[in-house]
């Protein structure tokens, strides 16, 4: 399986952010859980139906990030033990109301520890120390998830583990 972003409305920030991802995807050891990446101007990033990236940013860090995010948003759902695992994380932390705002992902802040956690995990063996915390200085779509996870990195690392929910390079 390869990755290829494509711009949706063939627009040059679209594309623009095309070639960005392209050569990140040359560059890095990607995970690949789906082919198809869609590059669009004006819409929040989504793993689902298609993984689509918005044109938010053109900083290949930033984008690297998202990218990975939103593949490994594709890990976690095919997973055996992803519903498993869910059940346990309701039990041990309490929705932090960042997430789901829609109301259409009721499951959305259990998931996103697991994608979040993993995300950044993967981060930290592909990058630099300094490049991974200026990731995680920049905006972020979940900040309070991402310094809870960062503060109990290891409980949660644990906690994940059991379920083979953390992902293997």
């Amino acid at each position: 399986m390869s990755l290829k972003a494509t711009s949706k409305n063939n627009i040059p920030a679209e594309l623009e952010v095309a070639a960005i991802v392209n050569s990140l995807v040359e560059r890095y050891a990607i995970p690949i859980y789906t082919e198809n990446i869609v590059i669009e101007s004006k819409v929040i990033s989504h793993s689902r139906p298609i993984l689509t990236i918005n044109t938010r940013t053109k900083e290949p860090l930033l984008l690297l990030q998202v990218l990975i995010h939103e593949q490994l948003h594709w890990w976690v759902d095919a997973h055996p033990r992803y519903a498993e695992c869910l059940e346990m994380l309701k039990t041990k932390y309490r929705d932090d109301g960042e997430h789901n705002k829609s109301g259409t992902y009721p499951n959305s802040y259990w998931e996103h520890i697991i994608v979040c956690f993993n995300t950044k995990l993967w981060l930290e063996k592909i990058l630099t120390k300094r490049d991974v915390e200026w990731i995680y200085q920049q905006w972020q779509a979940y900040p309070t998830l991402e310094r809870f996870i960062t503060n109990r990195k290891k409980e949660i690392g644990a906690a994940l583990e059991k379920y083979d929910m953390v992902l293997k390079m």
